[in-house]
């Protein structure tokens, strides 16, 4: 997606805790994302948050809606009440203040890329209402050639009155001139060559468009002393007006390619959610106690299939992957499209305990029902699931400097959608049973914090079975650590360096029976991080930045290989490289932030895994410069 602006004095490496992931408008930093933690992808697993409340999370969230995002793992968790196997994305929403700023903020960014953001915060009564709002236009340009446009606006009230605030909030994102980004399958033990960088292999015609909306409502109440509700409700949609998947099925070594294309009739999926809670928290400075109950619930629509099929290289035909295959635009057919619904609702009740200098416990219990279907021309399919799940985690300070954690917390998370390649290509998957046990070490030393855990997460595993279907093939355990230093190692040189390191091992009815192998698709066993910032004297404050990040070999494949003495396919390590810079200054009375990033500086070329044996170019080497000013 497009960078998203943000004010020019944010910077998401001295707004991180610790070197596990966050991000500030365009910014990210730490070894995981919104879309990866510990190996699994928490926000396909419906683990977001907006300013603590529960949110099932479709669509993209714009700025002058969020500030950003932290991830929200072991001691970082401790405080959430119902936390989750895979960890939070937990969202920060804009406070829109009590002053006027506008910001406006022009990025160059990937290949000739371009975003315009134009944002302002205003005060309408003085101490009770006031309100953020931002539009944006521009483009992204990737590496295999394809671009798109993108519009985006965001809108946010903050009522306060009294004890009483509430947040409404609407956030829209509209993709059009889409170009088909192809996908590249592998047939058999071999990984393709990768295309020549900036190489558009897509149709000149299949360009896709759609409009993702995100709006809801935030509320937080002191009803009286310590008792609390905080709550929401959102909607989050994404309308496909039109939507293709090409795909080049290369064959063998050489690069021959069956070729084909999937177009899409118009699509609409929306999640409907909302959370309340209840607190009471009494104490002192010394000991709290705050007891919390809870209710949750969802509603999922999905839409999916109904697409047409053509295929551009009929019989005995192949095309060289790598090389351009234009052809024009037939006469579409589509059918009917397949619907799935789910309907899941939880009520919960936790205990947080502090005791300043001793320790932190945090127990839970909630009782969720999960419903969903599935119907096609087939018919209709349903699953059901009704387990109790709970939580609990104890951290224990020995020392000012250190302290100790371990924790529990099992979860019915969701599984997304099928990939795109599949039979059953984009059909919601049933939600999984899933367990988390982790414990770890905090040191403070300095201006330098030292975490260091350990982890173990079950959860079912999804791969191909025979007919190329999405299904349940067994069960996948990541065990493993991770490791995150963060802090000013002098008064100029500030360090965020993070690792995990993993045995991610399948296991099942796929495995036993040679079907699959015991590695998981797209997941290494080692992904480390490193963040350096180091201001200088020059133009009064100067600093630079950089960036090296690694990650060792994963498994391009589920089946197992004879070619390969009975092994799996594997991509290689990749070992990236990031530089750049950032200066404020003032023109004026006007603050202005400057910064430019050249990512990948050494040009690695890479594939990125999106199921097993299918691919897509990973970004190659690419600058971005903002100029964001505020006024």
């Amino acid at each position: 997606m497009p960078a998203l602006a943000q004010q020019a004095g944010a910077n998401a490496q001295k707004d991180a805790d610790d070197a596990f992931g966050g991000s500030v408008g365009m910014e990210s930093v730490g070894i995981y994302s919104e879309t990866e933690v510990r190996g699994f992808n928490p926000q396909q697993a419906g683990n977001a948050r907006i300013d603590g409340v529960y949110f099932d999370q479709l669509a993209l969230l714009v700025t002058r809606v969020r500030e950003g995002s932290t991830i929200r793992v072991g001691f970082s968790a401790l405080d959430y009440f119902a936390p989750s196997p895979t960890g939070i994305v937990a969202w920060k929403f804009l406070d829109p203040g009590d002053e006027f700023v506008g910001t406006l903020s022009i990025d160059k960014h990937q290949y000739g890329g371009n975003t315009e953001w134009l944002d302002f915060k205003t005060p309408l009564i003085d101490g009770k209402l006031s309100t953020a709002f931002g539009i944006a236009h521009g483009g992204q340009h990737f590496s295999d050639g394809t671009s798109m446009h993108m519009y985006a606006w965001g809108l946010m009230p903050k009522l306060t009155l009294g004890s009483f605030e509430i947040k409404p909030f609407v956030s829209g994102y509209f993709s059009r001139q889409q170009e088909v980004r192809p996908i590249a399958t592998s047939a058999g033990p071999f990984v393709p060559k990768l295309a020549r960088k900036l190489r558009n292999l897509g149709q000149d015609w299949a360009e896709g468009g759609s409009n993702n909306n995100t709006h809801g409502v935030t509320v937080k109440v002191d009803i009286a002393d310590g008792l609390k509700f905080r709550g929401g409700a959102f909607r989050s949609s994404m309308n496909y007006r039109k939507n293709f998947t090409e795909i080049y099925a290369v064959q063998d070594a050489l690069g021959n390619a069956k070729h084909f294309l999937l177009a899409d009739p118009k699509q609409d999926k929306f999640a409907n959610s909302w959370e309340g809670l209840l607190s009471y928290h009494f104490g002192n400075d010394r000991i709290s106690h705050n007891f919390i109950v809870g209710a949750r619930g969802r509603y999922r629509h999905i839409e999916s299939g109904g697409s047409d099929f053509i295929d551009f290289t009929p019989g005995d035909a192949t095309v060289p992957y790598g090389e351009k295959d234009q052809h024009g635009k037939p006469l579409l057919h589509f059918s009917d499209v397949n619907l799935g619904r789910l309907r899941q609702v939880a009520l919960a009740a936790g205990y947080i305990g502090k005791w300043h200098g001793v320790g932190h416990i945090n127990i839970g219990i909630n009782k969720t029902d999960y419903n969903a279907s599935f119907t096609d021309p087939t018919g209709t399919t349903r699953s059901k699931a009704s387990p109790w799940l709970y939580n609990a985690s104890l951290m224990l300070e020995p020392a000012p400097w250190l302290s100790l954690y371990g924790g529990i917390v099992t979860g019915l998370e969701d599984n997304g959608s099928a990939p795109e390649n599949a039979a059953n290509r984009n059909e919601q998957l049933p939600a999984l049973k899933t367990k988390q046990v982790d414990g770890g070490i905090q040191v403070r030393f300095g201006k330098m914090t030292m975490v260091a855990s350990a982890f173990q997460i079950e959860k079912p595993y999804f791969a191909f079975d025979a007919g190329s279907r999405y299904t349940r093939l067994g069960s996948v355990r990541h065990r493993g650590v991770e490791m995150s230093v963060i802090g000013d190692v002098t008064g100029r040189l500030h360090v965020m360096a993070g690792a995990t390191m993993m045995d991610p091992v399948v296991t099942g009815v796929g495995t036993a029976t040679g079907l699959i192998g015991k590695r998981p698709v797209g997941t290494p066993k080692l992904h480390g991080r490193i963040d350096l910032a180091y201001r200088t004297d020059l133009f009064r404050g100067l600093t630079f930045t950089g960036a090296v990040e690694h990650e060792s070999r994963r498994a391009a494949s589920s089946v197992t290989y004879a070619a390969l003495g009975g092994s799996q396919l594997f991509l290689p390590s990749r070992t990236t490289v990031d530089l750049g810079f950032r200066h404020g200054f003032t023109i004026g009375k006007v603050p202005v932030n400057l910064r430019l990033e050249v990512l990948n500086v050494f040009d690695r070329k890479s594939w990125d895994t999106i199921a097993s044996n299918s691919f897509m170019p990973g970004e190659r080497r690419h600058w971005n410069l903002w100029l964001i000013a505020d006024f």
